[in-house]
Parts: structure tokens; C-alpha cells; sequence
């Protein structure tokens, strides 16, 4: 179950659990960051969302604001609208500190004054609920910050927020916190619900640097520092994760070039990870350390590698099991979960990767699960032969080719037959 909490904004009732299944993952990694898209101008990385959605919810908090709608065929569903992120960055004996991480909303419909202003009405309203959800959940005193820019739309609603703030029994305060690399000033937004009795910690900050003391002396000191996720196989001695954490790469960076003649580094994992549509999957043993993975990264097939349409074949980059877990069937499982990925996208046409000459018992392995290999040509470190390994899962989607270059063969088609045509007339 991914770490979404649904607040509903419509009139008709909805089960939130149907939506959030695992399944539904690369779905709700591009709703987040075409919402968040429409107030920041920089973009939120696949492999961070899908971190943030596999938490159990003590690290990452995530609100989704939604409606449920039904067409007239009966088809039911939801819509949402917006969603509100938060990072638990410190938790003391009496109070919490939220960071108030990323926010996305639906975009204006047009410039006008009007869709503008409910544009920012949903935004300000998407805070205060998801602040009040957070304080009513804890016991403790909660602060909330973040950083934007000063050109940011954010300004405009938090500065509301400050003016409207007796309203909403809240306390803002928004002060200067230095300038971003291109000069443009940084502006930090603090805010509490108030209470019955006073709160020195928070009343007492007055400029940027009281508070960056603080963040620095209040350390988390809560049992969940670290994502927390439930594997989704076990097996033998090991358990099988479909996420990895941040700090976990050069674990993975050391298994792999422990086990590997072509070396990497952090840099080359992340800017798979990074890509929409990834998979990784990772092997841990009973002490909690990483001893297998499988990498794919989506690619375009080689004949279509300039289509600005969907991904359609998937790179099988890497499978690695360290030798202390082999025998135990752990890669035919990870190859097996990793297809099932694969196929729940339904949009790749086929699996393929290389495997080296020397590498016999990973060809019997593929050859087993349906695998073809076929030389092409040799590796640059070793010279030995290099086969590529393929797999299909459907076939190609020709429709979908068509549309994307229908204009171009359209133009051809026409090309040709003016061509003939004027042989003919020629001739005649």
C-alpha cells in the first residue's frame, strides 16, 4: 500500500485504499509531478517520489486532496487535485518539526483574476487542511516551514495566510533567509497552530539563523530516520524490495563491482533510478544487507530512438547475486518479478540486454525463461563476444507509430504518388 492519505473534497464517499495500490506507483510518480510542476520550477526526481510514496508514513506524509466522480456509462473513479508533502525533520519530547516539502494543484484553467484567485485559494486550502490533519494525529506542538522564492506564487499565499491568520488560529511569520545562486532572495515561512499555552521555541525565533540553530541542535530522535518498506517476496535466507534509499547506492555500487568486470559508480545508478519507468529491485539477507539487484531503464526501439511518444522496449541494464546467495533460485525470481513489472506497464514491446561469452551459466538462465541470444559483436574491455538477450512481450504497436508519424508519412506517400503521377502524365 503506497503512503498516500486521501482527503476527500467532493460530496459522494470513496474507498482511498483502491487507490493506492503498489500497482498504481509510476501512476501517482507523474500525477505528483505534474502538480507539483505547476508551482516549482524545478522537478521533483522520479527515484525521490517513489521513495517518499513506499515509506510508512512515521518519515514522509503525503496528502492527496480528491473527488470521486462517475461517467455515464457508471464508471467510477477519483480526480485529485492537489497534493501536499511533508518530511518530518525533527521530533522532540514536546514538539515536532515539519518540513513542508513540495505542493501541487491542478493548473488554472486560464489567466484571468478569477481562475487565478481559486488557484490560489486551493492551494492555501490544500495547506491548512493537510497542517490540521498532522496536529490533530500528534500530541506534540507542531512547526512548519518551508523555503521558496520570492517570484514564487507561494509568496502570495503564505503572505495571506499571515494576514488571515487570526481567522485560521495560526501563526505565520516570514522572514529573509540570504538569496538563491542566481540572487534572487530566499524566503523562509514559519508557521504553528496556536494553543492555550505559549510556545517559547517557536515565539522566540525571529530571524533565519534562530531558526537554522535550532533545526541544528534539534537532531530526529524518532525510531523511523531511515524509509521503512516491506519486502515483496521472501525467500530462503533473503527478502526481495522494490525500493532502494538514497544511501543504499554505494552498498549497491560494491556489490556490483565486487561481482562485475565493468565497473560503476553512484552516478551511473542514480541516473537510472532517476528515470521514469525504471525497476529496480534489490535482495537483502537476514542481517539486512544487499546481496543481489536487477536494473532496467526504458528505452525507444532502435528504429524509433527520435519518437517523443511512449517508451516501448525495456533495458534489461544488470543482474548481480552475490555468490554467498546463489543456488537459491534468488535471479530467476528477481528476473521473474522484474516481467511482471514490465508487463503490469503495458506499453513495452520487449525486453533485451547484453551477457558476456564467459558467462554460461547466465545464458542457460536466460535461454530457460525464454530468452534469445544471438551474437553482436565484442565487448571493448575484454574483446570476448557479446551476445544480446530478447525476450517479446507483445507486439508492436503499429497504430501508435502511425499517429506519431503520420504527418511525415502522409508527406511521403503524397511525394510519391505526385511522382508517379507526373511520370504518367509525361509518358502520355
Amino acid at each position: 500500500m503506497l503512503n498516500v492519505n486521501f482527503i476527500n473534497t467532493g460530496k459522494i464517499d470513496f474507498d482511498g485504499d483502491i487507490y493506492k495500490d503498489d500497482k498504481d506507483l509510476n501512476n501517482w510518480v507523474e500525477l505528483i509531478k505534474t502538480l507539483t510542476g505547476n508551482i516549482y520550477s524545478f522537478e521533483m526526481t522520479d527515484y525521490k517520489i517513489r521513495e517518499i510514496l513506499k515509506d510508512d508514513g512515521k518519515l514522509w506524509k503525503v496528502y492527496a486532496f480528491a473527488k470521486a466522480i462517475e461517467n455515464k456509462k457508471g464508471d467510477k473513479g477519483i480526480v485529485t487535485q492537489s497534493v501536499v508533502i511533508y518530511k518530518l525533520i525533527s521530533s522532540e519530547k514536546g514538539y515536532q518539526i515539519y518540513n513542508i516539502y513540495q505542493i501541487g494543484t491542478v493548473a488554472p484553467k486560464s489567466d484571468s483574476d478569477k481562475a487565478l484567485n481559486k488557484f490560489l485559494e486551493k492551494i492555501q486550502q490544500a495547506i491548512l487542511s493537510s497542517m490540521l490533519e498532522i496536529k490533530e494525529s500528534s500530541k506534540k506542538r507542531i512547526i512548519f516551514y518551508e523555503n521558496i522564492r520570492e517570484s514564487n506564487v507561494l509568496y502570495k499565499v503564505y503572505d495571506d495566510m499571515e494576514t488571515d491568520s487570526e481567522k485560521e488560529n495560526l501563526i505565520v511569520k516570514m522572514v529573509e533567509n540570504g538569496t538563491y545562486k542566481d540572487g534572487e532572495t530566499k524566503i523562509l515561512v514559519l508557521m504553528r497552530f496556536k494553543g492555550k499555552k505559549k510556545f517559547k521555541i517557536f515565539d522566540e525565533i525571529e530571524k533565519a539563523a534562530d531558526f537554522s540553530k535550532l533545526i541544528k541542535t534539534t537532531p530526529i530522535r524518532t525510531a523511523y530516520t531511515t524509509m521503512v518498506t516491506k519486502p515483496i517476496f521472501e525467500g530462503d535466507g533473503y527478502k526481495i524490495y522494490d525500493t532502494l534509499n538514497y544511501a543504499g547506492v554505494s552498498e549497491l555500487v560494491k556489490l556490483h563491482n565486487d561481482n562485475m568486470t565493468k565497473q560503476r559508480n553512484e552516478e551511473y545508478f542514480r541516473k537510472i533510478l532517476n528515470k521514469s519507468k525504471s525497476i529496480i529491485l534489490i535482495v537483502k539477507d537476514d542481517k539486512g544487507e544487499i546481496v543481489g539487484y536487477i536494473l532496467t531503464r526504458p528505452e525507444y526501439s532502435p528504429l524509433l530512438r527520435n519518437s517523443k511518444g511512449l517508451y516501448n522496449t525495456m533495458n534489461f541494464v544488470g543482474i548481480v547475486v552475490s555468490p554467498k546467495m546463489r543456488g537459491k533460485g534468488v535471479a530467476q525470481k528477481l528476473i521473474g518479478l522484474m516481467e511482471e513489472r514490465v508487463k503490469e506497464m503495458n506499453q513495452f514491446e520487449y525486453i533485451f540486454g547484453h551477457v558476456r561469452f564467459s558467462n554460461k551459466s547466465a545464458q542457460r538462465l536466460y535461454r530457460k525463461l525464454g530468452y534469445s541470444l544471438f551474437p553482436v559483436g565484442r565487448y571493448k574491455d575484454t574483446k570476448e563476444i557479446k551476445y544480446r538477450l530478447f525476450k517479446r512481450l507483445k507486439r508492436p504497436d503499429i497504430g501508435r507509430h502511425f499517429n506519431e508519424f503520420r504527418k511525415e508519412l502522409i508527406i511521403g506517400f503524397v511525394l510519391v504518388v505526385g511522382h508517379e503521377i507526373i511520370h504518367q502524365i509525361r509518358d502520355y
